[in-house]
This record gives structure tokens, sequence and C-alpha cells, in this order.
């Protein structure tokens, strides 16, 4: 049956199939899923985030154009955030920020890259954009 005697119903379906398939080919590319970023992930590389501020920060990791949360961390206090286990492979430069709960200030940590077992502390300074990161 050629598709110009079909029905509507049929151009439908052989629409809604050729959709599905290029959706399916153009979303397959070489980005990450969502579960390679959950703080739950399994990982040989943490941060060690120390939140000097009252406010709570939610934790980001910026790597190309993503920016991906791994985690949050409450006022005055301290959190472990696991990496996920493809960045710690690559050693690819990856930058944290660290966003005010709500929105509001965000503070940028510098460019660091991680390996295996890495080590890293960023602590976030109660004064506006003040942060200290330490890799090891």
């Amino acid at each position: 049956m050629s598709l110009q005697r079909s029905g509507p119903f049929q151009k439908v379906c052989v629409l809604a199939g050729v959709t599905l398939l290029l959706t399916g080919c153009l979303g397959s590319g070489g980005r990450p899923g969502p579960d390679a970023f959950r703080p739950g992930a399994i990982a040989s590389a943490s941060v060690d985030v120390v939140n000097q501020g009252w406010t709570e920060m939610v934790i980001y990791l910026a790597q190309g154009p993503g920016r991906y949360r791994v985690g949050s961390v409450g006022g005055t206090s301290r959190e472990k955030i696991r990496l996920p286990e493809s960045l710690a492979a690559g050693g690819a430069g990856i930058v944290l920020v660290a966003s005010e709960t709500g929105g509001g200030a965000e503070i940028w940590s510098p460019t660091f890259e991680v390996h295996p077992e890495t080590s890293v502390t960023w602590t976030i300074g109660e004064g506006s954009g003040r942060s200290h990161l330490s890799v090891r």
C-alpha cells in the first residue's frame, strides 16, 4: 500500500515511527545519562564541602557546557560528596559551583583535575564569593 493511498491514521503512524527513530538516534550521543551524576553513584574521588555560611548551598559540577547537581550542604556544616567514577577516571578539568538554595549568589571554584583517590576540600566562606580549594 503506498503512503499516498493510505488513510490519515496510517500517515500519523508512519510519521510517529520516523520521529521516534530520529529521536532515538539523536538522543544517543556521548553525554552521560543522569544516573552518572547522582550523589550515590560509585566513585573513587570525593569533595569534602565545608560551608561556613548560614545558608544551605546546592553543589553543582560544571564540566564543558553541562552543569550537574552532585549534592548539597547545610549552613555551618560539612558534607562529603562523591564524584562520578567517569569523571574521576578521566582527569578532566572540572569546576564546582555552589548556589544558595532558592537562588541567589553563586560561588565558583577554580578549575581542577580529578584522578582516582583524589581528595578535594572546598571551603565556602561566610562572605559572598569567598572560597578555598585544596586538592590532594
